[in-house]
């Protein structure tokens, strides 16, 4: 994908090397741990149903960017299960950057 070779800062060759572990390599640890639960959503999607997920994942500079994404699934195989999901993903770094000031703010007053 394109777009997140200009979110997160690395060349297409780069996120071709780590392609199979892109999200495993990527992701911010607390992160990774969730998505566990978050791929369970995604297999248990009704058509036409969407999981919404937030995370972490590095930017070539090392630091993280929050994305925020969108799924549904795509391609079902005969006996139902999951087999391609299509979404898209917003870098909202500056929203949460946004609340996590304010609430240290609430928290000084």
């Amino acid at each position: 994908n394109l777009g997140i070779t200009t979110v997160l800062g690395y060349t297409r060759a780069a996120l071709d090397a780590i392609a199979a572990a892109l999200l495993e390599t990527l992701m911010h640890p607390e992160d990774w741990a969730r998505y566990p639960a978050h791929a369970a959503r995604l297999a248990a999607l009704a058509d036409g149903e969407a999981a919404e997920f937030e995370y972490r994942l590095r930017h070539a500079d090392g630091t993280w960017r929050w994305l925020h994404s969108r799924e549904l699934v795509f391609v079902r195989d005969a006996d139902g299960r999951v087999r391609q999901i299509v979404g898209a993903a917003t870098d909202v770094t500056a929203r949460r950057a946004t609340e996590d000031a304010l609430a240290r703010q609430a928290t000084q007053d």
